[in-house]
């Protein structure tokens, strides 16, 4: 007879009639089993929450972020087609939400998350390096502290250059704070040279805007003080490392050297010093000039050096770097809009005035933005025109559209001329042909103009034979999708598709 705990193991058993035995264990496995999926489970869902409040934190700045730049760039070039954008904001109940909504969409259109993207890695090189510099400015302390070719440590200047002046530093950034209502330090100083450091005219509204957000919401203090306390932090730390390794495998003495304090004094002054190292039951060192002790006394020196480092330098460093991030994260999780800025309040009617329901919520980019706008005949009620793009003072368009009976609006080459251009025709509406210069380049600024005024009017492009012909029909093809005119005889019955 095979016994019960081996039944189930058992080729000749009948799972048909299991024993009483057997279903209990069989249940007890489930329950175990299910408590432990239970238990990885809440593991799981516990680490996720917290990547989850991580990861949200840091997207409710970028979309903030992305929020103060088309506000800004509106604000400086006027309002952009924005009517895809404005669609997908429909589907949000919350007004912040449709903003947010809408500024996340524009700044994919306008191809400006790139820009955001390395903007964002340019700060993060600055940290590296800011930390690099930090260690080794820790290293160069420690060592000009205790140098190798002289054995003897002066324990005043060493006091001096890792406490006092660290402590010096401290009380001034918080008089700037408290007087100045600014911060100043490490931070400050990086603020005030990372426009120098930033040349690409692109990044520079993304500086802007990242500033002028962080101004808004009362991040920028908590910020850089967390940047200034950091870098002092690690400096701090690197050289507590560092004398940690040099009187490990050095042999120092340590002496008392002053010319205006008398031992009195500096007895006084490591008396004052040891109150928090005596709570933790380091040894207090004996003040004699001139006289330099036995092995255990210097072991003790040194010690005692290092606990004061530690206990006046790295921890109120480090109290200050927590508490200064705490705040930052803080502010981070209470990101508002602030509707009383210009091009906000604006935005806050528009956006609730826009229809919700049965809308065209599909992902379609500003390449594709002229093909979703409709223009009817009751709109339409000017004249035609037409204007050269970037074309050379001195030379003559080689365009038939001269001869067609549209005014002209001349050429269009500086940014006063592309503002004026795209304010007309989003207040008077009209059929426009736009005759490209064949010998530029198609960039992404020429593009966007002609993509927002296609958004607001009926648009077609003249580009003659010769030059970068080809690429700018390639171009217009793959990110447009606007009509290419050939010749006069298209142009006239273009204009006559309206």
């Amino acid at each position: 007879m095979i016994p019960p705990h081996r039944q189930r193991f058992s080729l000749t058993t009948s799972y048909n009639k299991p024993t009483r035995l057997s279903t209990k264990r069989k249940r007890k496995d489930e329950i175990a089993l299910s408590v432990l999926c239970c238990n990885r489970a809440r593991r799981c869902m516990t680490q996720m929450s917290n990547r989850t409040h991580q990861t949200t934190t840091e997207g409710q700045f970028l979309r903030h972020w992305q929020a103060e730049i088309i506000r800004q760039r509106e604000l400086h070039w006027g309002p952009v087609a924005d009517d895809a954008a404005r669609r997908m904001a429909a589907t949000c109940s919350n007004p912040d939400d449709k903003l947010l909504t809408r500024a996340a969409r524009l700044c994919h259109d306008l191809a400006l998350d790139n820009d955001i993207q390395r903007y964002r890695r340019l700060l993060a090189l600055a940290l590296s390096l800011l930390a690099l510099l930090a260690v080794i400015s820790g290293i160069t302390l420690a060592s000009s502290i205790s140098p190798q070719h002289a054995r003897t440590i002066s324990l005043l200047d060493a006091m001096i250059a890792l406490l006092l002046i660290n402590t010096l530093l401290m009380i001034a950034w918080a008089a700037g704070i408290l007087i100045r209502g600014k911060p100043g330090g490490i931070g400050a100083w990086v603020l005030h040279y990372l426009p120098g450091v930033v040349r690409s005219p692109s990044l520079l509204p993304i500086m802007q805007a990242h500033t002028s957000l962080a101004l808004h919401q009362g991040l920028m203090r908590p910020t850089l003080s967390a940047v200034t306390h950091g870098f002092w932090l690690l400096l701090l730390a690197t050289t507590f490392v560092t004398l940690v390794i040099r009187f490990i495998g050095f042999d120092y003495q340590f002496v008392w050297r002053t010319t205006l304090l008398s031992e009195t004094n500096v007895a006084t002054l490591v008396d004052v010093l040891h109150i928090v190292p005596g709570l933790f039951a380091f040894e207090q060192p004996l003040v004699t000039f001139g006289a330099t002790g036995d092995a255990a006394s210097q072991r003790a020196i040194a010690i005692w050096l290092l606990a004061c480092l530690f206990f006046y330098a790295i921890v109120p460093r480090a109290l200050l770097f927590i508490g200064c991030d705490l705040y930052r994260r803080y502010r981070l999780a209470h990101l508002k809009v602030n509707w009383q800025l210009a091009g906000f309040s604006e935005l806050r009617e528009q956006l609730a005035n826009v229809p919700s329901a049965d809308t065209d919520t599909s992902d379609n980019s500003i390449k594709v933005l002229p093909t979703q706008t409709t223009h009817h005949h009751s709109v339409i009620n000017s004249d035609p025109a037409w204007f050269t793009l970037e074309w050379p003072a001195n030379e003559a368009p080689e365009t038939p559209l001269a001869e067609l009976p549209i005014t002209p609006l001349g050429n269009v080459s500086s940014r006063e001329e592309r503002q004026q251009l795209l304010t007309g025709s989003a207040r008077h509406p009209r059929q426009i042909i736009a005759a490209i210069n064949p010998d530029l380049t198609p960039d992404r600024g020429s593009l966007r103009l002609l993509a927002e005024i296609s958004s607001h009017c009926p648009l077609a492009l003249f580009v003659p034979q010769g030059g970068r012909t080809q690429l700018w029909r390639d171009s217009l093809d793959e990110h447009l999708k606007l009509p290419v005119l050939q010749n006069k005889e298209e142009a006239e019955a273009w204009l006559r598709t309206l």
